[in-house]
């Protein structure tokens, strides 16, 4: 992707300028901040978007997920690949960041959960009860509490590891 745009560069990297510029790609950029979110909201933590007939996420072990992200396409304008519509979801076991614990790598794909619901249903069609859904604790999860997330779109240079470069 060529960019009419002007990067500022170290002056050690003048040389490979025309090839930094010419393999700017689009990216989105999030940026999260403090405040109590709505169910249908781009979130860091917090409580998560359920529709009726869907049960909350469990571990294998049956423990409840926490929600690590979840994404509202139709709040947010984020560039390709990235749909108009509908809420993509982060789910994490609390048994990966209690450190107590040791999770064995051919089973760590069971404490990770994504969503997608490719349509967002008014609250009428929601689960809206959230007094079952137990919240983490600050101290053990990655997340020190409930974020509102607002994206930025713009362009970036690949990374000197990104499998593209030549």
């Amino acid at each position: 992707m060529n960019q009419q745009v002007h990067l500022d560069l170290p002056i050690e990297l003048e040389e490979f300028r025309s090839s930094i510029e010419n393999s700017l790609l689009p990216l989105n950029k999030i940026h999260p901040f403090p405040k109590r979110t709505a169910l249908m909201d781009s979130k860091f933590s917090g409580i998560a978007y359920l529709p009726q007939q869907h049960t909350y996420p469990k571990d294998i072990n049956g423990r409840q997920m926490f929600l690590l992200a979840q994404i509202n396409f139709s709040q947010e304008k984020l560039v390709y690949p990235f749909p108009k519509e509908g809420i993509l979801q982060f789910f994490i076991s609390p048994t990966i960041f209690n450190t107590n614990q040791t999770v064995e790598e051919h089973l760590f794909q069971h404490y990770f959960k994504v969503r997608y619901f490719p349509e967002v249903l008014p609250l009428e069609h929601l689960q809206i009860e959230t007094s079952c859904i137990e919240l983490p604790l600050i101290e053990s999860f990655p997340i020190g509490e409930e974020m509102a997330l607002v994206f930025s779109s713009g362009v970036e240079p690949i990374s000197a590891m990104d499998y593209r470069i030549e």
